[in-house]
């Protein structure tokens, strides 16, 4: 609608003879543009005062016929209506888009380097981005490097700056990478007046002309940071079957270490849990994280009741993450080593007098390869079973089976197997392979047998 007041035909003027309050020179038929100069407040009050008689105007008109006479009499009016549409819906879209582009949390595309050689490309290397997550003491090192040098030289560096046994190494080996362009940034918690973190940040950034990625490190007047402990379990060489942890960071208070002690030991046993890494400080278990990282033997699965089990013992709020653990499909595990003492006593079982327990000499060389075969598993106890067949009463049977065991224990102490690992048991004629039917079976049925059994 437009400010200017429109003039129609009432029911008490014609187009002929114009309404009350109008002069007499009015024109209904003139164009609208004619009577833009004259006044229009006189004719409006006349309208709506009837000149003065008190009488008004009681015509209805339509809002959609008033409408559609003002877009004809006024079209330009319609036409920058429709371009102000437009220029809404434009300015609208720019705005979004714009916002879309500052909200954009993506992370930034690392360039690729060309790898030449004789001026031909021949491959391509990715900067590295080195990346030190501090809370408090602890700082943890992650990214890749292209070898084991540049490994040590950012591991160094840090344990420079952090002791030894404060820096946690999650830095990875990747050919790929390359130092040329690579940048380090490092984020975490620290006190206010601690300053090791742009140090750290300023000495990776010179020893190895990497570029400065960020210092974002929340400060706190508060020594209360949130406890941190890292930790990597890993096969104990030529011991198959038997793992070590190793953990490291900060621990609230004794207690608190005692029961990550006991929690780690429920679930890999005593002696296998190394805490000399883990210092008690001024930490607190809120937001507290646990992570444990490395690989274990294919069928040891022990790594998943951990998390359980420190929850239990320290707080339910404690994040516990083992998902770094693998399983390594290569590893000789303890059923390898059982299988193999197996196959060797079938191919030469031991031997012993008949009714007695001495054992045969033609047996020691079966007996030394066990000796062996054990030595690869040290910290396995073992289990020796001795069986008879089924002639003769049932409780010498036993007793024959037991004198038998007792004696392969005394030949395995003798080769350097450790006692404390050994255990003789008894079966007699309980538990026969095959049905004692004739000879050749009941001579199956006299065997000894060896369990191992993980105590870690």
């Amino acid at each position: 609608m437009t400010d200017s007041p429109v003039s129609y035909p009432s029911e008490r003027g014609s187009a002929t003879e114009p309404g009350p309050g109008f002069e007499s020179g009015y024109d209904p038929q003139a164009p609208f543009h004619a009577h833009e100069d004259e006044s229009f407040s006189d004719a409006t009050d006349a309208l709506h005062e009837g000149s003065g008689t008190g009488e008004y105007d009681t015509t209805y008109y339509d809002p959609a016929d008033v409408e559609e006479e003002l877009r004809r009499l006024r079209p330009d009016d319609a036409e920058r209506t429709s371009w102000g549409y437009i220029g809404t819906l434009v300015a609208v879209f720019v705005f979004l888009s714009l916002a879309a582009w500052a909200c954009d949390d993506s992370v930034e595309e690392v360039p690729e380097l060309r790898v030449e050689e004789g001026g031909e490309v021949v491959g391509v290397s990715t900067p590295v981005r080195l990346s030190i997550n501090v809370l408090g003491d602890i700082a943890t090192v992650s990214g890749s490097v292209p070898d084991e040098a540049a490994k040590t030289e950012v591991l160094a560096t840090a344990e420079s700056i952090y002791s030894a046994e404060n820096v946690i190494d999650q830095v990875t080996i990747d050919p790929a990478s390359a130092l040329d362009g690579g940048s380090v940034t490092v984020t975490g918690q620290a006190l206010q007046d601690d300053e090791r973190p742009g140090e750290l940040r300023d000495a990776l950034v010179d020893s190895l002309d990497f570029g400065d990625g960020g210092l974002e490190v929340e400060r706190s007047e508060s020594a209360l940071l949130p406890a941190i402990i890292e930790g990597t379990v890993g096969p104990v060489d030529g011991s198959p079957g038997a793992v070590q942890v190793i953990l490291s960071g900060a621990v609230p208070d004794e207690e608190s270490l005692s029961q990550l002690q006991a929690a780690a030991e429920a679930v890999w046993g005593a002696g296998s849990v190394d805490l000399a890494g883990v210092s008690v400080g001024e930490r607190t278990w809120d937001q507290a994280q646990v992570r444990v990282t490395g690989s274990v033997s294919a069928g040891d699965a022990r790594h998943l009741a951990f998390p359980a089990e420190v929850t239990s013992r320290l707080d339910q709020g404690v994040i516990v993450d083992v998902s770094g653990v693998s399983i390594d499909e290569t590893a000789v595990t303890l059923e390898d080593v059982e299988e193999q003492i197996m196959v060797a006593v079938e191919a030469q079982p031991i031997l012993f007098a008949p009714e007695r327990a001495d054992i045969d000499p033609a047996s020691d060389g079966v007996i030394t390869e066990i000796v062996a075969l054990l030595g690869t598993v040290p910290d396995v106890a073992v289990e020796v079973v001795g069986h008879t067949d089924d002639v003769g009463p049932d409780d010498e049977n036993l007793t024959l089976s037991q004198n038998r065991a007792d004696a392969v224990v005394a030949r395995l102490v003798e080769l350097g197997v450790a006692e404390a690992r050994l255990n003789a048991r008894g079966e007699g004629e309980a538990q026969p392979l095959v049905p004692n039917v004739d000879d050749e079976s009941r001579a199956r049925n006299r065997r000894i047998e060896f369990n191992l059994i993980r105590t870690n």
